[in-house]
């Protein structure tokens, strides 16, 4: 949610497993990730923080920060 949806990683290309749990969903997750983007520049908050408020206000909340590999990006700092 942090990062445009069209914007690739090395992981998004190729990780396979990735592919075969998420791509069935990809529609609605774009919609998530394009969504969070607008509201993220109307307030002028970072995206990763954006995200991680989304992520928090759903019920159940058991992951909220999946795939933060380096400190700063939770903030928007990196």
């Amino acid at each position: 949610m942090t990062r445009d949806w069209e914007e690739s990683t090395h992981r998004s290309e190729t990780d396979q497993v990735q592919k075969s749990q998420y791509d069935a969903h990809e529609t609605a997750d774009q919609l998530v990730v394009d969504r969070v983007a607008a509201i993220a520049e109307q307030r002028g908050f970072p995206r990763a923080q954006t995200a991680l408020a989304w992520v928090l206000q759903k019920e159940p909340n058991t992951s909220p920060i999946i795939g933060v590999t380096k400190m700063g990006r939770e903030t928007g700092s990196e």
